[in-house]
């Protein structure tokens, strides 16, 4: 369950219970001047919603409506709700933070990356740009969810030079995924495993690859094509 952002209105006039119950959560504001949001409505929110934001890329198979009995003059008092089948792909949001940088030694940034991955990103890259009177510098992109956006910012500002950043919310369509474990010659790597219309995508995770070939002195190409072979082999054996 999926509730959208952009409609999760608690009124000007919510109470504290409710407000408390939906701490954490993305809400807006409606100019309506009473309660749009009961504590019990909020309990169901936060209780069955899995996460909040657009309306993800479904099949719709039902929608239904339930009317309120008080009067808005600002809007329609009726909840909608819409149930769907999920498309081959996922969509949701995320935060793109990003700021120039042109006074920093380059050779910081590996240390920059190691720690914004480990304080969630989801992917973390450098831009080269020319910047005012000339000057070569970096614009330092970083994706990472919303909860993440406060420890990746204090991040940035304690390790670069930077004196602010931006943010920008993200769509994201995403292919379905799973991982799967293939028995090789080297030992077990771990293979992605994306869903297309046409069929499956395949993957060797490389860290699995880097870890084997680091440990058994082989180049990473061998334990990649040799995963690659082993699950080509377990699937005609399955089939």
């Amino acid at each position: 369950l999926t509730v959208d952002r952009s409609g999760t209105g608690a009124g000007t006039h919510a109470g504290p219970a409710a407000l408390k119950i939906l701490e954490g959560v993305p809400l807006r504001g409606t100019g309506v001047h009473r309660e749009l949001t009961t504590p019990t409505g909020a309990a169901i929110l936060r209780t069955c919603a899995a996460r909040f934001g657009p309306v993800p890329e479904m099949k719709i198979t039902g929608i239904g409506y339930g009317a309120g009995t008080g009067e808005l003059d600002e809007m329609a008092n009726v909840l909608r709700f819409i149930v769907g089948e999920s498309a081959d792909r996922a969509q949701d949001t995320v935060v793109h933070v990003q700021t120039n940088i042109d006074d920093m030694n380059p050779q910081l940034f590996e240390h920059v990356y190691r720690e914004l991955f480990h304080l969630g990103a989801l992917d973390v890259w450098l831009t080269n740009v020319v910047m005012k009177k000339g000057r070569p510098g970096f614009v330092l992109s970083v994706l990472c969810l919303r909860e993440s956006v406060e420890n990746v910012a204090e991040c940035i500002f304690a390790e670069t030079t930077t004196a602010g950043v931006r943010m920008y919310d993200v769509a994201r369509h995403k292919l379905k995924r799973k991982f799967v474990e293939v028995e090789t010659k080297y030992g077990k790597v771990r293979v992605k495993v994306f869903a297309l219309p046409s069929g499956e995508r395949h993957v060797p995770e490389y860290e699995d690859c880097l870890h084997l070939a680091e440990s058994l002195g082989v180049p990473v190409r061998d334990v990649i094509e040799e995963t690659k072979n082993a699950l080509g082999k377990s699937q005609e054996a399955s089939s």
